[in-house]
């Protein structure tokens, strides 16, 4: 049952919902102690969620994607291992979110196997060039689209 006290104090914290949507960060606790128990609740101020409280599983941090309320980006991908890659996959399933966008910048010979880990994961590599800040790395743009879970707001 819907209850409005329980969802003004939703919107005044803006703790409640890490991701600015989905699950509330007492939902994401649950599920995650039974399918991944690496997982970190902090807060930022850098510039990327600005203010907001951050995930990081394993070390994949997740961010909700600013103006679509259905994509997330995932920092830390270079790092992303097939355990911590599956658990960001069913967390965004279980809160709806359908895109997920990750960027991958290494020296080439170190990329393949990190290519590879998206790609048993379903992800599609959108982009491969060179980084322009560093013409000796390679930049891959991935991107997966999931069916989730959870439908609607």
């Amino acid at each position: 049952m819907f209850d409005e006290q329980d969802d003004d104090e939703n919107n005044s914290n803006p703790w409640t919902y890490p991701l600015q949507w989905g699950l509330k960060k007492s939902d994401m606790q649950a599920y995650l102690a039974k399918n991944h128990p690496k997982v970190r609740f902090y807060h930022t101020n850098n510039g990327y969620g600005e203010g907001r409280e951050c995930i990081a599983i394993g070390e994949i941090q997740i961010f909700n994607f600013i103006g679509d309320c259905g994509a997330v980006y995932l920092c830390g991908a270079n790092y992303a291992t097939k355990p911590s890659l599956d658990a960001v996959l069913g967390l965004m399933s279980e809160c709806g979110f359908s895109k997920i966008f990750a960027t991958l910048v290494n020296k080439s010979k170190d990329i393949e196997n990190e290519i590879e880990i998206f790609k048993q994961a379903g992800f599609t590599v959108v982009d491969d060039g060179f980084s322009n800040r560093n013409d000796t790395k390679r930049d891959v743009v991935l991107f997966k689209r999931i069916n989730c879970v959870y439908k609607g707001y």
